[in-house]
């Protein structure tokens, strides 16, 4: 058999803007919460995923929350982790109730730390006076997937204070190590252990059954995609992603 774990954004398809070919020759696939056009795929993306449900099965590996990944007009027909991987949708779009009992323990094991270091952030943000877009905990079916907060441009040297204060809190108590966090100019976040595409891949490795015998594509364009990735046969990565970028491929 023959398996793509897939992230969908700046993957299988992008915002109109970083589209490489006039958007009139892409396929529109997803939508904003108001119901604009929002992301195209390109006529090679298009060839790609009916290549790979021609011959096997794509699973999508997303940061998308139920919500937005609703909001993308593509069919999966088989497993989906949604939300950077703290929720694993069974091929009948409900939770997998082995992942939502799985979820549950994780939650009650480390929420109490994961709201720590939301205070932490609270406190970091009125000390230099950050005027955030966006702070809060994103929750998906009621569950605590993870703490986003989002400044506007002005603000991006602010956070990158905030980030390092915070990283070296991090580094200084070992007992938060299992907690990740992504940052770049305008967004923080911070991912309890249970929330990683990579553990969600390897459960879902599981529940397909997935043996040496089959062929495992991994496809994503981010530095936090690898980690999932590298649990497949053969990585594929996107031209001009952040992954070729930072690691000087192009």
């Amino acid at each position: 058999m023959i398996y793509c774990f897939s992230d969908l954004d700046d993957s299988l398809f992008q915002s109109a803007h970083k589209c490489s070919v006039d958007t009139e020759n892409c396929k529109l696939v997803s939508f904003k919460e108001n119901g604009d056009m929002q992301g195209f795929s390109t006529p090679a993306q298009q060839q790609f995923i009916d290549l790979i449900k021609k011959n096997g099965t794509l699973i999508p590996v997303t940061a998308r929350t139920v919500n937005s990944f609703n909001r993308v007009s593509m069919d999966f027909d088989s497993y989906k982790a949604i939300c950077h991987g703290t929720i694993v949708l069974a091929p009948n779009g409900a939770i997998d109730p082995e992942w939502k009992e799985y979820l549950e323990d994780q939650i009650s094991i480390h929420n109490e730390k994961f709201q720590q270091l939301v205070d932490l952030v609270r406190t970091l943000v009125n000390e230099i006076n950050i005027q955030p877009t966006m702070f809060g905990v994103k929750e998906n079916y009621g569950y605590p997937c993870y703490f986003n907060l989002k400044v506007e441009s002005k603000d991006s040297s602010k956070l990158e204070k905030l980030f390092y204060h915070f990283h070296s809190f991090v580094n200084s108590n070992r007992e938060f190590d299992e907690f990740a966090i992504h940052w770049n100019d305008r967004t923080f976040d911070i991912l309890p252990p249970y929330t990683s595409k990579a553990k969600a891949v390897e459960f879902i490795y599981k529940k397909l059954g997935i043996t040496s015998s089959d062929l495992v594509f991994g496809l994503g364009d981010s530095l936090s995609d690898l980690p999932f990735m590298n649990q497949c046969d053969f990585l594929m990565i996107p031209k001009n992603s952040q992954i070729v970028k930072r690691k000087n491929l192009g």
